[in-house]
């Protein structure tokens, strides 16, 4: 691990409409001592040209920078999961290919970093925005309806995507929170998870990225109110659905196993947490004798620092 250093991890798999217009969001960044790692996942398309080409033209912008094409595809977890493997920054940052971030997000999360010695992990808030990166909402917690007042972790653990992975800075080093399992649905909530054994989860309220909504990746979350296809928006939301069962029926058992075997935690209830969409009385449940101290609504303001 080399201090100072930051590892951007860009797991790809068919993104060649957005790519350039996300890796130049990475070059543009205030913050410059920067590893970019990208992982094709056996793209169909030209993503994997796209990557390299870009590269071979931009080597001078990064410390490192290379692109790694996949033997078969593994999917995203495990994409994910094999990039960590190749990070040597201080700090990860995980990313989505399709979207675009501030020029300040990396300088804004790694000076947080460095002020909270504690935290393992900090995220930001988000923009949504169309596929023109028109901003249709400023704030994702704003739009999700949480309590900013009131944000603590059971107000937080209600609202699905709270520890969405392309809002994460993660403290690298010898720490036990990547290896996703296969079946794990949610890969982000799991990767927060497993990292609040060793420090605290902390959120804070700066949109720091344009989350890019578009017909490939809209999510039944957003589907009534960006989607202007019905039918497509009736798939999406199926498909969201279905998710949202997979990962109502693995997750909560994936994590509670995998607690035990990583860190000798037994948390026989931990399934609870995830039935009911996350609504049930978390802090009468077992995972709040393992969860550390998830500060959000402690620090940070909306979006008015003018950053």
């Amino acid at each position: 691990m080399k201090e100072g250093l930051v590892s951007v991890l860009v797991p790809v798999y068919n993104g060649e409409k957005y790519l350039i217009e996300f890796l130049h969001s990475i070059k543009e960044q205030t913050y410059k001592s920067i590893q970019l790692i990208i992982r094709d996942d056996c793209s169909t398309d030209s993503s994997y040209k796209l990557c390299k080409d870009w590269i071979d033209r931009n080597k001078q912008y990064f410390i490192e920078s290379k692109i790694i094409r996949g033997e078969k595809n593994v999917g995203l977890s495990q994409n994910i999961s094999i990039l960590v493997s190749y990070a040597e920054g201080e700090f990860i940052f995980i990313s989505d290919q399709d979207d675009v971030w501030k020029s300040n997000k990396i300088e804004y999360q790694v000076e947080y970093m460095r002020q909270h010695s504690e935290c393992m992990i900090s995220l930001s808030d988000r923009s949504i925005t169309d596929e023109k990166l028109n901003i249709m909402e400023i704030s994702n917690y704003r739009y999700a309806g949480y309590k900013t007042e009131i944000m603590d972790f059971k107000e937080v653990i209600k609202h699905r995507g709270a520890f969405a992975a392309n809002t994460m800075c993660i403290r690298n080093g010898d720490y036990d929170i990547f290896n996703v399992p296969e079946a794990m649905v949610c890969h982000d909530t799991f990767i927060a998870v497993m990292a609040s054994h060793y420090g605290t989860v902390d959120f804070i309220f700066e949109p720091l990225l344009l989350y890019r909504i578009h017909k490939h990746n809209l999510s039944g979350n957003y589907g009534a109110q960006f989607s202007r296809n019905i039918i497509s928006c009736f798939f999406r939301y199926c498909k969201t659905a279905e998710r949202i069962v997979e990962s109502h029926e693995r997750d909560g058992s994936i994590i509670e196993k995998e607690l035990k075997k990583r860190f000798n935690i037994d948390l026989k209830d931990y399934q609870n947490c995830f039935s009911g969409y996350y609504e049930k009385s978390v802090l009468k449940c077992a995972w709040q004798r393992t969860l550390r101290d998830y500060k959000a609504g402690k620090i940070g303001i909306w979006c008015d620092r003018g950053k």
